[in-house]
């Protein structure tokens, strides 16, 4: 291949890589993170493949070291250092499926970073380059804005009423939205034709727009931020009048808009809008804010263990585990599982210690600094052309604009990442700056002695041959493996939605035959998949026992491969349990013995006590088994769960007045038993005691709460059966019949049964 093609081909991927946020397929799991990564990392694969080629023949194009390109690798190096010595290794290279990042995917936006930067020579590349960028941020926001009209054709926001796009989250859609609006700016005054100008002006507004209706609270308040940078910045260093009175103009509308709002947050204008409403109700006893103060304070004491190095990168789970803030678990919905801190400091400092974190701030420090450099003296040489012409340069100001613009839009990515964290789709935006900016930091004569460089030669055969199949291998082993695996996983769980639960299995088998990091959380889904099937009645004992067993030794595989993630524990207990009630009683026994060791792991999670307050409870052991369950209600008395599991172990051992106290906490905390769903909720304790005469009052009392409900008629005629009670037995089910004649042929069947009993 000639030079040319192969640096239009590299081009083309740099462009490709772009319409990453865009993507979204329904055949993966994690449909909104999955195909990005691997269409991410696929796209950057070939460019370094045909970039190698290209230095090889154009010296001119190797990569540029800067300061910021040193630091970057300097930063690479620290958090490779500090997963290679942390607590796992393998999590750290290849991630999770659910973020699709790990070190494996930093490592590929460094490649990309380094053939940006040695690809991109002139200052048009890089705007054809944010142009593309832009372009497609409009594609997303056009995609949420569909979203709020409710087109079909579009998949629903995940958000609720939040806008999520094509990013699936509203808050990383917000993060994504921020940087690209400061990109708008910075290409405004970068651009000399009034149709571009124009362009980007709208482009702006209505991503501001979408971005306002993500009602992403930490990315509003750095966009608000960003946009004071820019008017304070801009009104000091602009020498041109007219651009000097105009973002003063700014700087005193973004104060007034700012205090109109918070003085009238009580009335009914703001308080009837969402996104206000969010904004002026942020406080300490807010439940978002508090978890992320839990979660922080949690982060501060991991990373205080491990202080210099942290626990490696894709670890801040097992920091999180071991100081788990209880009062972040309130009810059954509570997120109780974290992988990140929500705050990048925190992150950075609990998976790459003191010396990541520091590296970390460096960039951003030193790409700011940079950034000034670069408007400091612009704004020097204004001057001197100030004083050689009678009136300043709007053009020159217009640049200074510029500068200022890609400052306020590092400031606004820092804070909004104090709130959340990157996704792919801030990721490829934050290296392209950061590429753009040591393209600014090259000097003249750096940039003239690259053509003195000797010259390349024609790449040998034998060379291009390895380097191809070193491509083939990684697209395979890093992307296709991955891919096809996860298809699988999410074709498991389909069949199993939808009861086919011998497809389910076999496709949780096929998934898991690839070997791919993807395989720790389909053992999870697999734990489901199996109890679901044996639930679902289609297999033989012989069946049901081998699937058992398989998934007990796919959940095996993870406790001897991450022994240190609580959350491998508490899901094979949960298998465990439900194993041992159908072949294996002494599984039960297992439980108790995984639940001792997860407790070292995150001795504060009511959740395993629960599981383990189960195994005994299950094997008759009522005062062992209550004793876990009240060890989960002392950790934080105030949730409803761990008083409902304490009340159901009381009724199971038949201690009544016992569940009776504790039944009355909960009505004292606003509990509502006379709910339809709660009162079936009590039948299982019951059932497992065998108290049927306490289940047809439950199905009484819910027929009052529903008395034209034929299945409760059906289901209390079946219980009535159980008591002998035969008479009320035959009228409940003439009832079911009369509400729904559906019910006639499995009647007729039932009656014939209870005119035997007679």
């Amino acid at each position: 291949m000639k030079p040319n093609i192969l640096k239009w081909i590299i081009y083309t991927c740099l462009y490709l890589v772009l319409i990453a946020p865009f993507l979204v397929w329904g055949k993966f799991l994690f449909p909104y993170i999955t195909p990005k990564t691997l269409f991410f990392r696929i796209v950057i694969e070939i460019a370094l493949f045909f970039y190698l080629l290209l230095i090889i023949y154009r010296p001119e194009y190797r990569p540029r070291f800067t300061k910021l390109t040193w630091l970057i690798l300097i930063y690479l190096l620290i958090i490779t250092f500090a997963s290679i010595f942390g607590v796992d290794a393998y999590r750290s290279f290849w991630g999770n499926i659910e973020r699709g990042e790990g070190l494996l995917t930093i490592f590929h936006l460094f490649a990309f970073f380094i053939i940006i930067t040695g690809l991109f020579k002139e200052k048009k590349d890089w705007l054809r380059f944010f142009d593309i960028s832009v372009f497609v941020s409009l594609l997303v926001s056009l995609y949420a804005f569909g979203q709020s009209l409710g087109l079909s054709f579009l998949l629903p926001s995940a958000g609720g009423s939040r806008l999520t796009g094509t990013i699936g989250n509203a808050s990383f859609l917000a993060a994504y939205l921020l940087m690209s609006a400061f990109l708008c700016l910075f290409l405004l005054v970068n651009k000399k034709q009034l149709t571009w100008r124009i362009f980007y002006i709208l482009a702006f507004l209505f991503e501001s727009y979408i971005l306002f209706r993500t009602e992403t609270r930490g990315a509003l308040l750095g966009f608000f931020g960003g946009l004071l940078i820019l008017a304070v910045l801009s009104a000091i260093f602009s020498k041109n009048k007219k651009l000097k009175l105009g973002f003063i103009g700014l700087l005193l509308v973004l104060a007034l808009s700012a205090a109109t709002i918070w003085l009238c947050r009580d009335q009914a204008w703001v308080l009837n809008n969402s996104t206000l409403k969010r904004i002026v109700t942020i406080s300490s006893t807010d439940i978002t804010t508090q978890s992320r103060l839990l979660g922080w304070r949690a982060a501060w004491q991991g990373w205080q263990d491990r202080f210099l190095l942290g626990y490696g990168y894709e670890n801040y789970n097992i920091a999180f585990n071991k100081y788990f803030p209880v009062l972040i678990y309130r009810d059954v919905g509570s997120q109780v599982w974290f992988d990140r801190a929500h705050n990048i400091v925190f992150d950075q400092a609990v998976t790459g210690g003191i010396f990541g974190l520091s590296a970390y701030l460096g960039i951003l420090g030193l790409a700011s600094w940079l950034l000034f450099s670069r408007l400091i003296a612009w704004c020097k040489k204004q001057k001197i052309l100030n004083q050689e012409q009678s009136v300043g340069s709007s053009i020159n100001s217009y640049s200074q604009i510029g500068f200022i613009a890609l400052i306020a839009l590092l400031a606004a990515y820092f804070a909004q990442n104090f709130f959340v964290f990157d996704t792919l789709g801030t990721y490829i935006l934050f290296y392209s700056v950061l590429g753009f900016i040591a393209y600014l930091s090259l000097s003249k004569e750096k940039k003239i002695e690259e053509f003195s460089l000797p010259k390349g030669r024609q790449p040998q055969p034998f060379l291009i041959i390895i380097l191809a199949l070193i491509l083939v291998f990684s697209i395979y082993i890093f992307n296709i493996k991955p891919g096809l695996a996860n298809i699988h996983g999410v074709k498991s769980l389909a069949f199993s939605h939808n009861n086919m639960h011998q497809e389910a299995v076999e496709s949780s088998k096929k998934s898991l035959s690839y070997g791919t990091y993807q395989a720790p959380e389909i053992r999870h889904n697999l734990v489901n998949v199996v109890v679901k099937a044996h639930q679902g009645g289609q297999f033989s004992q012989k069946e049901s026992s081998e699937n058992f067993k398989f998934a007990i030794e796919e959940t095996e595989k993870n406790l001897n491969s991450a022994s240190l993630n609580a959350r491998h524990y508490m899901f094979a207990m949960s298998l465990y349990n439900a194993a041992a009630s159908y072949f294996d009683a002494n599984l039960y026994n297992k439980v108790v013995e995984l639940g001792e060791k997860a407790l070292k792991l995150s001795p504060t999670r009511p959740q395993i006590y629960y599981l383990m307050g189960q195994a005994r409870i299950s094997q008759g052991k009522f005062e062992e088994g209550i004793d876990y369950f009240e060890k989960g209600v002392d950790l934080n008395p105030r949730v409803m769960e761990s008083h409902w599991n304490l009340a159901a172990a009381y009724i199971i051992a038949g201690q009544d007045d016992l569940a009776e106290a504790e039944f009355k906490k909960m009505e004292e905390m606003g509990f509502n038993f006379y709910h339809t769903e709660n009162l079936q909720r009590l039948i299982r304790p019951y059932l497992i005691r065998g108290d049927y005469n306490q289940i047809a009052f439950l199905y009484q009392e819910m027929i009052k709460l529903d008395p034209d409900n034929p299945d409760l008629y059906a289901r209390l005629a079946a219980t009535y059966k159980e008591t002998g009670q035969i008479e009320e037995a035959k009228a409940a089910v003439r009832k079911a019949i009369e509400l729904d004649p559906n019910f006639q042929a499995e009647a007729e069947k039932f009656l014939q049964i209870l005119e035997g009993e007679e």
